[in-house]
């Protein structure tokens, strides 16, 4: 006997997927996000570095929605893996889908004032550009 694909994702399967996405935003944001250097170009010695700084996520507000918001996913998706009843799986879905949209949210956030940060790090340099 045949059987056609349903369409739908088994619930352990979505909540691990919640779980590793959470722990995914929140593992992601202690890394560098944002690179600057502060570069002068003499005729004698060419294109020299004079800094150069890296930034991990949580220099930003946006980093730390991220991180918050990764971690909560991460728990929801834990908890989604415990037998639980239906009105809470429905809770716990809604959490996990929420927090991972505004990881998401975060992340741009985080990288559009970080991308600014950066650059005022370097900016009280002489001949400072972003590369």
């Amino acid at each position: 006997m045949r059987h056609e694909p349903s369409g739908t994702v088994s619930w352990p399967f979505a909540m691990l997927l919640t779980a590793i996405g959470g722990l995914a935003a929140a593992g992601g944001v202690p890394l560098g996000w944002w690179e600057a250097r502060a570069i002068r170009t003499t005729e004698i010695f060419g294109r020299e570095i004079l800094a150069e700084r890296t930034l991990a996520g949580w220099s930003t507000w946006g980093g730390v929605l991220s991180l918050a918001c990764g971690a909560v996913a991460l728990a929801a998706g834990l908890v989604g893996l415990v037998p639980v009843g239906p009105a809470l799986r429905r809770r716990v879905a809604l959490l996990g889908l929420s927090c991972g949209v505004l990881a998401l949210v975060g992340v741009a956030l985080g990288l559009v004032q970080g991308s600014a940060a950066a650059r005022a790090a370097l900016g009280g340099l002489p001949g400072s550009a972003e590369a």
